[in-house]
């Protein structure tokens, strides 16, 4: 079984701009409501410039049980209401019509109700480095379930065998799951069912991963990377679905590119290349949203250059429907240990050619990779906005739960005590995942404890011991959902 190396997206909708984040733990957000005429190009490809099981155990189970210790601060009190954007979404073929919010997340939002996937006891392997549990699914059985925030009712839909973030449309979810392949290797693949669990026979298996989704144009994308080692050959595609799962367009790419984000009007990767001076650099690119006649237009925006044993990482991504220019502000790191040695932070106009403007630099191993766009100007931020975090991640600390707000810029507390005070080689707590949706905090918090058979040099490995599924509602209650012993599975390659 191969790791995944994708990093797991957290999405984000904002009432005037768009926010998206990419680090070690999470990646990039959209909100999409203005459709930007980029002025006419040639249908171009890019210049080749390159030279290169059982059911899961369900313990501990608990509906509507709120947590014994009281918040200090509610979240209504210390959290402006973020303004959701709801999509209605009508499927020719069945004339069904559902309100959909928090699309392509963790949690989505379909008709009042949550949907999430609740990973069984054998998920994930376990245990793993720097306890990244998410990067190392199994591809056991899991399950999805609902949580009714009409009824506060948590009901457990179907039986799953997927990971990652889920998208919504026509009363069809799309997921990321593995099918061993015909040469025995485990592959990445995405797969379709009904809101029953059915797998969906309309919807072809399709080799790849979900990288992102469209909601302005009710559409979703697929990267495919594979490398033949008996011929030697690299395929990189990126694939745009429709909203009724057709393929709408393929773009083959000369070179292995990294999906960034997308606007209403574009999408956004990164690929390496080699300059002139045989200097290794990194190009972002812009592809129009295609369809299926024309294809996708392709813009070089600009490049940023690299030196040896560096690395170029886009770590957020920003767009506003107010301007023409959109954001991105893009990390340098170094050596094995991959540290931070500096941020820059670019404007760009995604249709025009070497658009790229550099508009702020930090070279600091300690500075911050995030920001928002507030009047127009650059506000380095300590968080990425639209996101949760702890104050502190001293063990033998209580850290409380944080949120960027996208708006101000401030930090505002959420939760006090959310994670309580413990000894490092000691059974404890990690803030695992959250999500804001419709005014409600879902999150997922991991109970590991210190396990050096994961451990590599420097970096401590750990062993998860139960994930808790949470919400926070609106009065600032916590409240536990369900709560899932796990097993230890060893990698099997």
């Amino acid at each position: 079984m191969k790791k995944l190396t994708s990093i797991i997206l957290i999405l984000s909708l904002c009432a005037a701009s768009l926010v998206g984040c990419a680090s070690e733990s999470s990646d990039s957000s959209k909100k999409k409501n203005k459709h930007k005429k980029p002025k006419e190009t040639t249908i171009a490809e890019v210049e080749d410039e390159t030279k290169e099981t059982d059911e899961p155990t369900d313990t501990d189970v608990t509906q509507n049980q709120q947590d014994v210790s009281e918040p200090e601060a509610s979240a209504e009190e210390s959290v402006d209401e973020t303004v959701e954007e709801t999509i209605e979404l009508t499927s020719p073929a069945t004339s069904e019509s559902y309100q959909v919010s928090n699309n392509f997340e963790y949690f989505v939002e379909v008709d009042n109700r949550v949907y999430f996937r609740v990973y069984g006891d054998a998920a994930f392997y376990n245990p793993v480095v720097f306890g990244n549990f998410e990067y190392y699914p199994t591809g056991n059985l899991s399950s999805i379930y609902y949580y009714d925030k009409s009824t506060g009712e948590l009901v457990r839909a179907f039986d799953d065998w997927g990971f990652g973030n889920i998208v919504f449309y026509n009363g069809i979810f799309y997921m990321n799951g593995f099918e061993k392949a015909p040469n025995g290797d485990v592959a990445e693949i995405v797969y379709a069912v009904d809101m029953d669990g059915n797998k969906v026979d309309s919807f072809p298996t399709v080799y790849g991963e979900i990288v992102g989704n469209n909601d302005a144009c009710h559409e979703f994308y697929v990267a495919y990377h594979n490398y033949d080692y008996e011929t030697g050959e690299q395929t990189d595609q990126l694939l745009t679905y429709s909203d009724d799962g057709s393929l709408i367009s393929v773009y083959d790419s000369p070179t292995h590119f990294n999906y960034i984000d997308c606007s209403p009007d574009f999408i956004f990767i990164t690929a390496s290349e080699y300059a002139d001076s045989d200097d290794y650099v990194v190009a972002l690119y812009s592809l129009t949203t295609p369809d299926s006649v024309n294809g996708y237009t392709v813009t070089k925006i600009g490049t940023f250059e690299t030196e040896p044993m560096q690395s170029v990482t886009i770590e957020q991504y920003w767009y506003s429907d107010l301007s023409d220019l959109e954001y991105i502000s893009v990390g340098y790191y170094e050596g094995t240990g991959h540290f931070l040695s500096k941020v820059e932070f670019y404007s760009m106009i995604p249709w025009e050619e070497n658009s790229l403007e550099l508009e702020k630099q930090i070279a600091n191993e300690e500075t911050d990779i995030y920001f928002s766009v507030i009047d127009g100007e650059i506000v380095v931020t300590d968080f990425c906005p639209d996101t949760f975090f702890l104050n502190t991640y001293n063990s033998d600390e209580d850290k409380n739960l944080m949120y960027a707000n996208p708006y101000s810029g401030e930090v505002d507390t959420y939760y006090v005590n959310y994670v309580p005070a413990s000894d490092y080689y000691e059974e404890r707590y990690f803030d695992f995942y959250g999500e804001r949706v419709d005014g409600i905090g879902f999150f997922m918090r991991a109970k590991v404890v210190f396990d050096d058979s994961a451990s590599i040099g420097w970096r401590d490995g750990f062993r998860l011991v139960t994930m808790e599924y949470l919400l926070i509602n609106e009065n600032g209650e916590l409240i536990s959902l369900i709560n899932v012993d796990h097993n230890v599975v060893e990698e099997d390659y």
